[in-house]
């Protein structure tokens, strides 16, 4: 019965709306009086009408039942799980950056030598090339600067600490004494490394180093032989080839750079693997989820003035059995600014495995993230202060599925309200049931075991302030229900009847608090880790819900209905009024068996009431039998009466409000209600017409 008034008190104002609207033909302004008898508008509502047809229920008799389910409780899935935000996040500055050990020799030849002794001793070893000489002692030779190209180690680099170590073969025939040695930079004259070695004998090899620490060092050098002397061969012919040399190495290595313009070779970043927990309920050890929505954020930036290549895997992760990988690469950077890479990857149907690395786990999958520069060959710049940002992982990600152990855990549901909207509109008034039936329907689709309690269950009116509360047998009763199966997802209904519901319908609430306990696995021994085999599906959980079968056979006292409908009859600004004033007739031919008292406002804007057509106005019942079964209809006639400053009042009206008040006839006796019964309206209009 909730839109008895509402579809009642609209086809009234519909029709006399279309009354109005209907008879306005488009006439010149000059006006005069004339008398017309409108035309009939006429309307008809049975019971399906009256009630929403989707909570009718007929029966063989035709008598009408009213069904209704009233939702109370649903148990999902993030009672017990939920993917929280999980994203991989790094920062990192360059803690390192591997130059690698690398190495430039020079040579210094027996005939350079000689050059640079002169003199009668020079020309005789020069002339002595392909045979025997008896070299006599050579002292104070020196060099200018001989440049030397580093560049194929690095252009520049800035040291936190390295070595670099000169290593001496002497291929001569004859010993090196007092050899000092000196390296500088071309571009400042910065001297790297000065060393002096007393003796390199002949065909053997000494090494010494420098400590390059805080030094900065240019590819383009100058090596300079400050003084080297040799004794000769002692009196002793040796062979001559002014080929021979002394070769010396210049080796860097272990070098630790601030920054460096150099061709890198191939390193690793950042080679980082992180476990990831699912964020579960007390006792939940989940085995694997399949994602029903969300997204893999991958969010890389670079100031590196390399490529940078990067490996983002999940692992755990597979779809149609493909592991979750990205493998992708940052082009260098502008010096100054940044590189940047980001994207969202749909992980949408993933099967997310939850037992980590090893597979001896619940609740916990892993990521890896793998940041690399690979040698291109071209010199780059690096430096310390480079640094790279790294945000990847899953984000809005929604289970579809969940498999393992659900664990063994009490929940406690309010005290908590469910909406009631089957009296939503009923303002005043009491009404008298006969009988229904109710019983709470508990469906379980998830798959483990579960106690249910419902500790209390009241009924509530707040436009009355009343309440009722059950005190049936159903409370503090311990309903178990089994598990659901899977493959296909069956799930298993318990229906338990629930007596004395009668108090709390007819205390016709629009709210219902209940209370109720709920106890997953009360009855499953734990298993081992891993073992479970529990599922919950996304959309389908423990459900509790009242359904109310209710037959329309009642005692109805003033039940009052009401309800607010927009107007509009037109815009009186911009065209004359047409209707002046007159007598509109309402016949009502009702074979319900319901009295009923009509009122009818007419509201502004505001909601200022600045009219009454109907007040009160009564409307009487079929003709009831000896079983209060009507068996004819009785017809009412309500008469409106439109004058001059009514027509303004309609025109003016934004708004109707509309209340009709109930009661069933033969009281105190109820009353059945049958598909039969209907109410017929025809609206007749007697006016003057302004032409």
């Amino acid at each position: 019965m909730r839109n008895l008034k509402l579809i009642h008190g609209k086809y009234l104002v519909i029709a006399l709306a279309f009354m109005f609207s209907a008879c306005r033909p488009d006439l010149d302004k000059t006006s005069w009086d004339v008398d017309v008898l409108a035309p009939l508008v006429k309307s008809s509502l049975s019971i399906e009408d009256l009630l929403t047809d989707t909570l009718l229920q007929e029966n063989p008799d035709q008598t009408i039942s009213l069904v209704y389910e009233s939702h109370l409780y649903n148990f999902v899935m993030d009672s017990m799980f939920r993917m929280k935000d999980t994203t991989f996040t790094y920062n990192v500055k360059l803690q390192s950056i591997e130059m690698g050990d690398r190495s430039l020799q020079y040579p210094i030849t027996l005939g350079q030598i000689a050059r640079e002794t002169g003199g009668t001793t020079g020309a005789v070893i020069l002339a002595s090339h392909g045979n025997n000489l008896a070299v006599p002692p050579i002292t104070g030779i020196s060099s200018g600067d001989i440049a030397i190209d580093a560049n194929s180690i690095f252009e520049s680099v800035t040291l936190i600490d390295g070595w670099m170590d000169i290593i001496l073969d002497n291929q001569l025939p004859i010993d090196i004494t007092n050899l000092t040695f000196e390296l500088k930079n071309q571009a400042n004259g910065t001297v790297i490394a000065l060393k002096t070695f007393p003796l390199v004998p002949a065909g053997q090899v000494v090494k010494d180093s420098v400590d390059l620490a805080g030094k900065t060092v240019y590819g383009d050098l100058f090596g300079k032989i400050v003084n080297m002397d040799s004794p000769g061969s002692n009196g002793v012919p040796v062979p001559i080839d002014t080929n021979d040399a002394l070769i010396a190495t210049i080796l860097v290595r272990d070098l630790n750079p601030y920054s460096a313009t150099a061709v890198f070779p191939d390193q690793d970043i950042v080679n980082e693997t992180q476990n990831m927990v699912l964020e579960t309920a007390n006792g939940v050890e989940l085995n694997y989820l399949i994602i029903r929505e969300g997204f893999v954020k991958i969010d890389v930036v670079s100031t590196l003035q390399d490529t940078l290549r990067f490996d983002y895997q999940i692992p755990s992760a597979t779809f149609q059995g493909v592991p979750f990988k990205v493998q992708n690469k940052i082009p260098p950077a502008p010096p100054g600014d940044t590189s940047r890479f980001s994207r969202l990857y749909d992980f949408k149907g993933y099967r997310l495995d939850l037992t980590g690395q090893n597979g001896d786990t619940v609740n916990t999958w892993y990521q890896s993230l793998i940041g690399r520069i690979d040698s291109t060959g071209n010199s780059t710049t690096l430096s310390l202060n480079d640094s790279f940002y790294v945000d990847a992982g899953l984000i809005g990600v929604i289970p579809e599925y969940g498999y393992g152990y659900l664990g063994q855990d009490v929940f406690d549901v309010g005290p908590a309200i469910t909406e009631v909207d089957l009296f939503d509109k009923v303002t005043a008034g009491t009404i008298d049931l006969e009988k229904i039936k109710v019983n709470m329907e508990v469906k379980n689709s998830v798959g483990m075991e579960a106690d249910v309690v419902l500790k209390s269950l009241k009924s509530r009116n707040t436009r009355t302030g009343n309440e009722v509360a059950l005190s049936a047998g159903i409370i503090d009763s311990l309903v178990t229900i089994g598990r659901a199966s899977d493959h296909p997802l069956t799930p298993v209904i318990k229906n338990i009847n629930v007596n004395g519901l009668e108090t709390l319908i007819e205390n016709l609430p629009d709210e219902m608090e209940y209370q109720m306990r709920l106890r997953i696995n009360p009855n499953t021994p734990k298993p081992a880790l891993g073992a479970g085999t529990d599922f919950i599906y996304n959309d389908h959980g423990i459900e509790a819900s009242m359904n109310i079968e209710m037959p329309l056979s009642l005692s109805a006292n003033g039940l009052t209905l009401s309800d607010t409908s927009d107007f509009d009859l037109g815009d009186k600004g911009t065209e004359t009024k047409k209707i002046k004033d007159g007598i509109f007739t309402l016949l009502v031919d009702n074979s319900f068996p319901f009295d009923a008292a009509l009122t009818v406002e007419l509201a502004d804007a505001g909601g200022n009431v600045i009219d009454t057509l109907f007040k009160g106005s009564p409307v009487n019942s079929g003709l009831l039998d000896a079983s209060l079964r009507v068996s004819d209809s009785r017809r009412t006639k309500l008469v409106l009466p439109v004058s001059e400053s009514r027509m303004d009042n309609l025109y003016d009206a934004t708004q109707l409000f509309i209340k009709v008040a109930f009661t069933t006839a033969g009281q105190p006796n109820k009353v059945k209600i049958y598909s039969t019964y209907r109410i017929d309206f025809t609206l007749v209009g007697d006016f003057n017409y302004r032409l």
